[in-house]
Formats: structure tokens, sequence, C-alpha cells
């Protein structure tokens, strides 16, 4: 299969990705980061778990923007709504979190987003809406439903 995390742009976005989980173990002891098999599209990017039991699942996501440049867009996250609505629904059937990793490689600076709740309800409310979006992290132009995540509550890693 012909995937974009295969190419230039990909592994580089795939070393950002990297970056972004090795912060978050060294900042939470005991919690680890299992990624999915980068091979095959999947419908998250993650799980963390500890000692054995699966804590959350994620979606990473590397961005080449600083914290300022991300606050000029009223300091909201734009992710596919998609992703945002099969995160839910797999929080929801395993009764654990859905976090959002933000990266942002300039600064090389993490930000925690919880999304929802252990039942898969969400934990604040957010816009969606059909924009003109870049395809994939190799360019491109598509229009798809946009989720805009408010980054007020996400946390960040140090």
């Amino acid at each position: 299969m012909n995937l974009d995390i295969n190419t230039p742009k990909g592994k580089k976005s795939l070393e950002g990705e990297r970056e972004a989980i090795e912060k978050f173990e060294k900042g939470n002891p005991g919690y680890h980061y299992a990624e999915t098999p980068k091979d095959e599209p999947a419908s998250i990017d993650g799980i963390i778990h500890r000692e054995g039991v699966i804590r959350a699942i994620v979606e990473v996501k590397v961005r080449n923007m600083t914290r300022q440049k991300l606050t000029s867009y009223a300091d909201k996250w734009l992710i596919t709504a998609s992703k945002v609505e099969r995160g839910k629904q797999i929080s929801k059937h395993l009764r654990v979190p859905f976090m959002g990793f933000l990266y942002l490689i300039p600064e090389r600076r993490l930000f925690i987003l919880p999304v929802t709740d252990s039942q898969g309800e969400y934990l604040f409310q957010f816009q969606t809406k059909e924009s003109h979006t870049q395809k994939t992290c190799n360019g491109g132009v598509v229009v798809r439903l946009n989720a805009y995540l408010p980054m007020n509550s996400a946390r960040e890693q140090k």
C-alpha cells in the first residue's frame, strides 16, 4: 500500500510523532505508548497503557507551526471531523479517554488535549464545518468536514 508515511515528508512527520511520544513518556513515568502499525491506515495512532492496562487512545498530529501561529487561528486545532468521531466511538467501546497529541515542530512543544472521557463523551463543545485543507502531509487540497478543537483545555507536556 502506498501510504504518505513512506514519503520523505511522511517520514519527517513520523519522526515528530515519535519525539512527541518520547516527551510524553518522559513526563509520565509508568505510562507507555504503543503505536498502531504504520504500514496500514488505522482509526487511531496509538494507545497509552500502564501495567498492561489500556488507559487512553490517542491521535497524534505533528504541525510545522509555532504556538503563536496556532493562537492566530483562534487557538483552535483543525483536525478531520471523522478522526474525532472515530476516536469518540473507540473511546466509548473501550471505556477509556480519547486524547489528542499536538506536536509543534519548530518549538518541539507537545500539547495534550483530552477529547472524551472514559464513556466516550466529549469534554467540550467544538465547531465542525466543511473547509479547504491540506489533503496530506505531502500537500494537495481537499474539501472535507473538519473539527476545530479549542486548545484552552490542553496542557503542555514539559
